[in-house]
């Protein structure tokens, strides 16, 4: 991530491996799929579970949904003691995958096809239900994700935020005055859930910069969901009272998906003059968080998609 190279303009061409596709089926490849607490507490007690386990349980604790990159990028940026950082952790994840500790997935677009096509599919990891409620009690995440969320399109969404998460850390970190998960909230006779919501401080600007971020996949009806979440994205900033930039940025898995979110916003006299800023999953991967950042405007009977330049590190 960050300077986009012949080799990422490449990337800049391909799929959004967060693409929602339709008839799809979440397909977990555990044997074993669960673990008491009796027996995560046996396999820390013989040594089975190191620092290293436990701070990827943390990670899936915090985040829900993620990959293997991911969960690398993490620890390696992350609190683990210099020692225990390694290039990969995908033998600690395997190992606690056999013991049902973890959860390996993935998607397929027809269940009887699923030894055929599950190889294309990207790979992502959640705690099991006995892990959850272990490290619950342990590290106390006060978070909305440990909810049981199984359909496909809040999946993706929540990967492709992690995503974003991801790049924002490696090129602002220090920036980062506070980060989190925007929590659910009655507004009306709708539920609000923005996703995330950031907190910057930046020498180039002199007001504190704030950032809500919401992921959109393109499932059924969601253009008109799309709307109804502006909607409530923008009574949410009129309520919350923030000093300083307020932005709104959405993820998006494509240049086409773009397009289409800004004319069906254009079209409602309500939201047109609401300003948005998008990204797609694989401008995000290659240019990494801020430095992503898209705006659109009408030039005459076209309309320009403009690659910002935000902020410096």
């Amino acid at each position: 991530m960050g300077n986009a190279t012949f080799d990422s303009a490449k990337l800049l061409l391909k799929d959004s491996p967060f693409l929602w596709k339709d008839k799809q089926i979440l397909c977990c490849e555990n044997t074993n799929c669960e673990c008491t607490f009796e027996q995560i507490e046996k396999m820390k007690s013989k040594r089975l579970l190191s620092a290293v386990d436990f701070s990827i349980l943390e990670l899936l604790a915090k985040y829900k949904f993620l990959t293997l990159t991911h969960i690398n990028f993490y620890l390696n940026r992350g609190s683990l003691l210099e020692a225990y950082k390694k290039d990969n952790y995908e033998s600690n994840i395997k190992k606690m995958v056999r013991a049902g500790l973890i959860k390996k997935y993935c998607f397929v677009t027809e269940q009887n096809e699923f030894y055929q096509n599950r190889k294309y599919s990207v790979r992502f990891y959640d705690l099991s239900k006995g892990s959850y409620s272990y490290m619950r009690d342990i590290i106390k995440i006060k978070t909305h994700h440990l909810d049981a969320i199984q359909n496909p399109e809040r999946i993706l969404e929540l990967l492709s935020l992690n995503q974003f998460d991801l790049g924002l850390i490696n090129t602002l970190n220090s920036r980062i005055v506070k980060r989190d998960y925007v929590q659910k909230r009655k507004i009306g006779p709708s539920l609000v859930e923005i996703d995330l919501y950031y907190s910057i401080s930046h020498p180039e600007i002199t007001l504190p910069l704030h950032f809500y971020v919401t992921s959109v996949r393109s499932y059924p009806e969601y253009l008109r969901v799309y709307l109804d979440k502006l909607r409530i994205i923008r009574t949410w900033i009129q309520m919350s009272n923030r000093y300083g930039q307020i932005l709104v940025l959405v993820l998006c898995e494509s240049i086409e998906q773009i397009k289409k979110l800004y004319h069906v916003q254009m079209n409602d006299d309500s939201l047109k003059n609401e300003p948005i800023l998008y990204t797609t999953d694989i401008s995000n991967y290659v240019f990494g968080g801020l430095n992503s950042l898209m705006e659109c405007r009408p030039f005459d009977d076209m309309l320009l998609i403009e690659h910002l330049k935000f902020l410096n590190k």
